[in-house]
């Protein structure tokens, strides 16, 4: 699946875009794992870390390693979610999430990724069950924000019920920032989740403030994996104009083709010295 280009090879961008795309068909919980071989025994622990990866940072990377420490899970699967719960898509195309995640963790030997269809928690659960051994037991990395959407009803249509048909097919690993304020009691004692506080070395770092850097034109190097920021700074990701067409914009509409009509007519083109021509060609025009 790769690629010595990757953010502008046209064959795997569309490869990544289908499997997005069968995840958006589907009208069930699917997971479409993209990376590795999600094949544990029937009594492994498996950790699942599902976030949007706009962009991943070294604090997706700080928690994960920090849950896998603490406990003796096999694997991790880190998902993409398509459909998020709550947030609708902004800045990158989906396609480039998974290719950001490709990016960061493609060394990490124990990490599986992949694609998931529905936000909500429980439909990950229900997907999860499609493709794992009956007995796998299932851990989900969480942080504070996604914690507490899991509790709002609004998510559910019979909260009671389904939460603790979650609860019961699957445990929570929830760590906090410091300044996230107490522990919340609206849940029952017995439901499996226990709480952590983030590591020192994921504090102060989100994908929020490496994008808001970014359209800054500040560093964001101490946030993200060295390839992650290659990609951004090749592709113009999260770069801001004054209503100028930017570099990013330029090879979304090159990637939307590409999209449509299949990768076979940009292999001998040249993705990026398309889109360079197409930002330059926009420039001309200016009065």
């Amino acid at each position: 699946m790769w690629s010595k280009d990757p953010a502008w090879d046209p064959d795997l961008l569309y490869r990544i875009h289908e499997a997005i795309q069968r995840c958006i068909r589907v009208s069930t919980p699917w997971i479409e794992v993209f990376k590795g071989t999600l094949n544990p025994r029937d009594d492994d622990l498996l950790l699942c870390f599902a976030s949007a990866f706009n962009p991943p940072t070294r604090a997706h990377e700080a928690l994960l390693k920090e849950a896998l420490r603490r406990s003796p899970f096999r694997a991790a699967l880190l998902m993409l979610d398509v459909h998020h719960a709550d947030k609708a898509p902004q800045d990158a195309l989906l396609e480039d999430r998974v290719l950001m995640m490709c990016l960061a963790f493609a060394k990490e030997e124990r990490f599986c990724l992949g694609i998931c269809s529905h936000g909500r928690y429980l439909d990950k659960v229900r997907a999860l069950r499609t493709i794992l051994p009956p007995r796998t037991r299932i851990t989900f990395l969480v942080g504070w924000d996604n914690w507490i959407r899991i509790l709002d009803p609004r998510f559910y249509q019979k909260p009671d019920e389904e939460l603790k048909d979650l609860f019961g097919q699957a445990q929570f690993l929830v760590f906090s920032r410091s300044e996230a304020g107490p522990v919340p009691s609206e849940f029952p004692a017995s439901w499996p989740v226990r709480f952590l506080f983030s590591p020192k070395s994921a504090e102060g770092i989100s994908s929020t403030r490496v994008r808001q850097a970014v359209a800054r034109g500040e560093d964001p190097s101490p946030w993200v994996h060295p390839k992650v920021l290659c990609f951004i700074h090749q592709t113009g990701l999260y770069a801001r104009s004054q209503g100028e067409l930017t570099l990013y914009q330029a090879r979304k509409m090159l990637l939307e083709r590409i999209f449509r009509q299949g990768p076979e007519p940009f292999r001998q083109r040249g993705l990026r010295e398309e889109a360079l021509s197409i930002l330059s060609a926009s420039k001309d025009d200016l009065p």
